[in-house]
């Protein structure tokens, strides 16, 4: 009887010690460290997220111009001889006003059979029409009338157009993106003031990378001896930024 009382006293004794430990474990630092960690993980952030541009502009310092010769002969070898005599006429032109040999690229060539069409049916080939452009890069914008002018004198009869740039656009965009990040600021303080919360520090900040259009303008042939009016305008460059910033 007394070695099974001594049996029960001492399981009573260890469930009371591991009671004791459980308690002991639940209320120490390293359970209220993990549980504080855990509930700051799952706070949400609070934040203010702004997408905001800039813009900058300069007069260009270059332009760029697709020039090109077309020609219809009845035969291929008549067409091809002319265009090609005319291209070279155009080249040399092209050189002699100062345009240097790594600013002229051939980006088109093309021969095209021409066909006599009757009842919507295509006939027999009544010639071929060959054409070759090249683009030509002007880093001297005084000269861009003359250069039109003489390339058409020389043989030239296709024009598609005169883009402007900036050689180094690298300012532009500094001074682009500066306007951006300021105007993001604004719009942030903004809209943090209507929400009755101050404005904390950045959280994170992108640049939005989008294609920049260049204007143009056509330029248009003009009879020799007359100087084609070219008006370079401005060029603008712009970026975007998206900012985001704590609120406290």
């Amino acid at each position: 009887m007394t070695n099974r009382w001594n049996i029960v006293l001492g399981i009573i004794v260890i469930v009371l010690l591991i009671a004791v430990l459980v308690v002991q474990l639940t209320g120490s630092p390293l359970v209220h460290a993990a549980a504080s960690t855990v509930s700051a993980a799952q706070e949400p952030t609070c934040e203010i997220t702004v997408t905001s541009g800039g813009a900058a502009s300069a007069q260009p310092d270059m332009a760029q111009a697709s020039i090109g010769v077309q020609v219809i002969a009845p035969s291929l070898a008549q067409a091809t001889q002319e265009n090609d005599a005319q291209m070279a006429a155009v080249i040399a032109k092209l050189k002699e006003l100062g345009v240097a040999d790594k600013d002229i690229q051939t980006t088109n060539y093309n021969i095209f059979p021409q066909r006599n069409f009757q009842n919507g049916k295509s006939g027999e080939i009544t010639g071929y029409q060959v054409s070759d452009t090249v683009q030509v890069t002007i880093r001297d914008l005084s000269k861009i009338s003359t250069i039109l002018d003489q390339v058409t004198q020389a043989g030239a009869n296709n024009i598609f157009g005169v883009t402007f740039g900036i050689q180094d656009r690298t300012k532009l965009q500094s001074e682009a993106i500066d306007k951006a990040v300021a105007d993001a600021q604004a719009r942030a303080e903004e809209l943090a003031k209507a929400s009755g919360v101050q404005l904390g520090d950045v959280e994170s900040i992108s640049q939005v990378v989008t294609p920049t259009p260049i204007p143009f303008g056509e330029a248009t042939a003009q009879a020799a001896g007359s100087a084609t009016p070219i008006q370079p305008g401005t060029v603008q460059v712009n970026a975007q930024v998206q900012i985001s910033y704590a609120i406290k």
